[in-house]
């Protein structure tokens, strides 16, 4: 997948993967990041994205695992 192509998805997407992380954090700067954290690792990730699920799964998958490294590093703190 290009730039472009990806660039695209976060457009798709970006508006859902907010909403999931600000329902599950409930604060705007936090589900801004980890919003942003989502997409970095789905970047990283696409080459071995296989299609095995639609790509909103994917993310929120990739959303929740975000969410616990949030909470494994709060709870080190």
């Amino acid at each position: 997948m290009n730039d472009e192509a990806f660039a695209g998805l976060v457009r798709d997407y970006s508006r859902l993967i907010y909403t999931v992380c600000r329902r599950l954090v409930h604060d705007d700067q936090e589900a801004e990041n980890l919003t942003q954290d989502t997409f970095l690792t789905a970047y990283r990730a696409i080459g071995r994205f296989q299609g095995e699920c639609p790509v909103n799964v994917w993310l929120c998958s990739i959303a929740k695992h975000a969410l616990v490294d949030h909470y494994r590093r709060h709870k080190r703190e």
